[in-house]
């Protein structure tokens, strides 16, 4: 609903006291708000309806489903070679596995801001330059300043790597359902990391902003520059929806190559003591992981 109030300038004022002018603001506040909080109810009931539709909704493996890959930091993989964070020998050794198996993207969803033991940096850097296509992701640090900073990883991983933001928006309910398209920085503004994925896994050039759109490649998505460039997610379903592969497997040598040949890669970790989890509208418990949000935004770019 609209309310519209059209005021004639060529009139005089019948009375301009204060009081008449605070009444005059109060019946205007009286009539606009049946209007404010019925568009308050249905925009609720429009978010609750479509989470029940993302629930009830069964999971139907689409083309662009089977081309996402999980490589997960799980809890099997923090017993054999824990403790969290990995270190960085034992990411360098599976990236290296996984660089023979020659995935199309690889997008690694760990900050790597901080130096460690150089030996172990220089092993994991000689890894990362194994790929063609490479995305690393970047944090915010607001520290209580008007504009955030980002928490970018160091030069020595970042050569040759796309930087991505994984900034994430909860809803006020504190329910992940939208993305923002690119977010600003100090000095930087940066496209999200499932947008970046997607770009590389197409072969697109950089996306194109409109004002009501951004379009990729061949792909229009509905995300506006006057609504911040949101994205809302097609949730594909639960955790485990998209294809996995623990990373004790692909170290051990047990993964399937055929799982994560020419696939979209994703790198992160899903152990319950990783903290890397948020609440969507279709995960319950310990809400779903960082990698899964990545792959359900992806998907939802790509389909």
């Amino acid at each position: 609903g609209m309310l519209i109030l059209t005021i004639d300038t060529r009139m005089k004022p019948l009375h301009t006291s204060p009081a008449f002018v605070r009444s005059i603001y109060c019946l205007i506040a009286l009539v606009a708000l049946p209007f404010v909080m019925w568009n308050g109810f249905v925009q609720q009931l429009n978010t609750e309806w479509n989470d029940l539709v993302l629930r009830l909704r069964p999971v139907e493996a689409s083309p662009s489903m089977r081309q996402i890959v999980l490589l997960a930091i799980d809890d099997r993989t923090a017993a054999h070679f824990g403790p969290l964070p990995l270190s960085r020998s034992t990411l360098a050794a599976g990236l290296t596995v996984l660089a023979s198996l020659k995935p199309r993207v690889l997008a690694v969803d760990l900050l790597l801001s901080e130096p460690g033991d150089p030996v172990a940096d220089a092993e994991l850097a000689s890894a990362l330059r194994r790929y063609s296509n490479v995305i690393l992701g970047a944090g915010l640090d607001s520290d209580g300043q008007a504009e955030p900073s980002w928490i970018e990883p160091l030069p020595l991983f970042a050569g040759g790597a796309s930087v991505a933001h994984v900034h994430a928006s909860p809803d006020a309910d504190g329910d992940v359902r939208s993305v923002l398209l690119a977010k600003e920085g100090r000095n930087t503004r940066r496209w999200t990391f499932g947008l970046e994925a997607a770009r590389l896994f197409l072969g697109a050039e950089r996306p194109i902003e409109q004002p009501e759109s951004v379009v990729l490649g061949s792909i229009r998505l509905p995300a506006r520059s006057d609504e911040s460039r949101v994205l809302l997610i097609n949730y594909a379903g639960p955790e485990r929806s998209f294809p996995r592969v623990s990373f004790s497997d692909l170290l051990e040598e047990r993964a399937d190559p055929a799982a994560l040949r020419h696939k979209l890669v994703i790198v992160g970790v899903t152990a319950q003591g990783g903290g890397d989890r948020m609440f969507t509208p279709v995960s319950a418990g310990m809400g779903m992981s960082g990698i899964e949000i990545h792959a359900n935004v992806i998907r939802t770019i790509l389909d």
